[in-house]
């Protein structure tokens, strides 16, 4: 360790540092193969994995940097690496018995944390070696303790993935898939508006002329969220056909939202055909959705009804930056004075 700074292997450790962290983005990004695409059903501890290389390695690459002359830093970056090679270890385990294809880019980052280590390794050896040649039996102990040090980070890391690794369940994946497909406005916006309500809801469909006008507004100020909130079972049979509507249709969304809505006053189970005839004067054609996306979309709106506590619809929640509770408007109270203030109240 103590030779570290001093030779090649400080510079051949950086580049890995540096490419896994580039590698990192990438699946983060998901442009990757199949059999990545199979990797990211899987987290640990409930976080995808790219996750975790996006911290790790600029956490890495700082301590990496400042132990250049620094004998603790650097022995805490080596521990910290020890640890990564031993969930790495599990990671390809778990590719090549769980999910029984390899994923380029995963094993490219797993690369990187071996190369990382072995650098690490080397520069340690040179240093042992150094002290076995001089005989110095205190500074002798002192590399086996280190050494034995850095192989319980290897099992630790090991252990730490064994346990933490699962296969996401179908359901909340596909709700987390859904997610941002449904998402209305400026997608860049902090502030995040929910509209809650129920297709058979009168008290609902009464707020939809004035919903109709404001929307327009929110929209270039915030993202939107329309929360199928199910008040009356039967508003589960609209909800296959609204969110087809949010995912393929966005543009003419508003149009399509008032002619769903009419179809509800008299239509308690709407049929395709009888969508189709009456969205066809909008040029729209009605595009089916999968069942995960309606079951991950369900979840999500039952999930969000419990997170704002709603207990009534029609009902509008508008938070800033994802702080909680946000201001929530009932009722009569969803009028553009109210919501705009809401929205430019941050």
């Amino acid at each position: 360790m103590e030779r570290l700074g001093s030779t090649l292997s400080y510079f051949v450790a950086f580049a890995a540092i540096v490419t896994g962290f580039i590698l990192s983005i990438i699946s983060y990004l998901k442009v990757c193969a199949d059999a990545c695409g199979k990797a990211h059903d899987y987290t640990l501890c409930g976080y995808s994995f790219e996750c975790y290389g996006l911290i790790f390695f600029p956490l890495i690459g700082i301590l990496h940097f400042t132990g250049f002359h620094n004998k603790i830093i650097r022995f805490m970056t080596a521990l910290l690496i020890a640890g990564a090679v031993g969930a790495e270890i599990d990671f390809i385990l778990v590719q090549k018995y769980q999910i029984k294809s390899f994923c380029p880019i995963c094993l490219a980052i797993a690369g990187c944390i071996f190369l990382t280590a072995a650098c690490y390794f080397t520069a340690s050896f040179l240093d042992f070696k150094q002290v076995v040649n001089k005989n110095q039996k205190g500074e002798f102990m002192k590399s086996i303790r280190k050494f034995l040090s850095a192989l319980s980070f290897v099992f630790l890391g090991f252990l730490f993935a064994f346990v933490g690794v699962a296969k996401e369940d179908a359901l909340t994946a596909a709700e987390n898939g859904i997610k941002d497909k449904i998402v209305l406005g400026n997608l860049k916006s902090p502030v995040e508006v929910y509209f809650f309500s129920d297709w058979q809801c009168p008290a609902c469909r009464s707020i939809e002329p004035t919903l109709e006008k404001i929307i327009p507004k929110i929209m270039d100020k915030a993202r939107i969220i329309f929360v199928d909130t199910v008040v009356h079972k039967e508003t589960l049979n609209f909800i296959p056909y609204n969110l087809s509507f949010l995912i393929y249709d966005k543009p003419k969304y508003m149009e399509l939202r008032k002619v769903l809505t009419q179809i509800s006053i008299n239509n308690k189970e709407p049929t395709d055909d009888q969508i189709k005839k009456a969205i066809a004067p909008l040029g729209i054609k009605y595009q089916h959705l999968n069942y995960a996306d309606v079951s991950g979309a369900t979840a999500y709106f039952d999930d969000l009804v419990k997170q704002f506590n709603v207990q009534a619809t029609p009902a509008m929640v508008i938070i800033h930056d994802q702080k909680m509770p946000g201001t929530t408007l009932m009722g009569s109270e969803i009028s553009e004075a109210n919501v705009m203030k809401a929205i430019n109240s941050h």
